[in-house]
């Protein structure tokens, strides 16, 4: 290591500093006190376009107390996905998961024992498994398809959840979780998922119908899954699927 001369000090002292940063440019139309959250429940696609239709790649907005950043284009992707721990940290945005995943899990543990446990899941990523989740999306698609008979009116938006859920549960959880989806996995599962809302992200756990019909099912589906686990043990039985892969995880 070299020593830095006195002049090398006084010219680096002497350079100009940065120019200051530009103030990020806010959305129109906030509350007072709510901001724009009115606005993002009624329909949070809509007010996005109109943030980047107003400040283009990079716009704040107010959902409450909270000050938020919109990130869009190649640019800012990149200057988001790059940036450190110290700069952008997404334990602390998304702590409202952690009534839905649970403690000591995802975003309720240091960055680092997260990087770990998504290493966990590799082994169940790999090509075989790939293509065995292609086959049995055909299957369930197909059969999904045969229920629905000859004609009739369906809400599609319903049926593509309950097809998503079909697939996901035999795919990532098993078989063992598939046959238990009409007894009550796929309903617990669809509120869990209503948990995630705009008041959540604030106050994850405050007593509003949506979190505890979410904290229910969260129940039900550990209810599921360690009834399935607990077989497996006692069987021995180690099928090739997520559920599996992460039965035989260690730190």
């Amino acid at each position: 290591m070299t020593r830095r001369s006195d002049n090398a000090a006084t010219l680096s002292s002497a350079e100009p500093a940065a120019p200051a940063a530009k103030p990020i440019p806010e959305l129109s139309g906030g509350w007072p006190l709510l901001g724009h959250l009115p606005e993002f429940q009624r329909d949070p696609v809509a007010m996005l376009s109109r943030c980047w239709r107003e400040h283009g790649e990079l716009a704040r907005f107010r959902l409450g107390p909270r000050e938020c950043v919109l990130f869009t284009g190649l640019e800012a992707h990149d200057s988001y996905f790059r940036a450190p721990e110290d700069q952008l940290d997404a334990k602390a945005v998304y702590q409202f998961t952690v009534p839905i995943f649970g403690r000591g899990v995802a975003y309720d543990v240091a960055p680092e024992i997260m990087a770990e446990q998504l290493g966990f899941l590799y082994p169940a990523l790999r090509e075989a498994a790939m293509r065995r989740f292609a086959r049995i999306m055909f299957e369930e698609a197909s059969q999904f398809a045969h229920d629905l008979g000859e004609a009739g009116d369906i809400d599609l938006p319903a049926a593509m959840n309950e097809l998503t859920v079909n697939i996901a549960s035999r795919c990532l959880l098993g078989q063992e979780v598939r046959d238990q989806v009409d007894s009550g996995f796929a309903e617990a599962y669809h509120d869990l998922q209503e948990g995630i809302n705009a008041l959540g992200f604030f106050l994850p756990r405050l007593p509003i119908p949506a979190h505890r019909r979410r904290d229910r099912a969260r129940g039900r589906i550990a209810e599921i899954l360690g009834a399935i686990m607990a077989g497996r043990r006692r069987s021995g039985a180690a099928p090739d699927d997520f559920l599996q892969t992460l039965l035989q995880a260690r730190y």
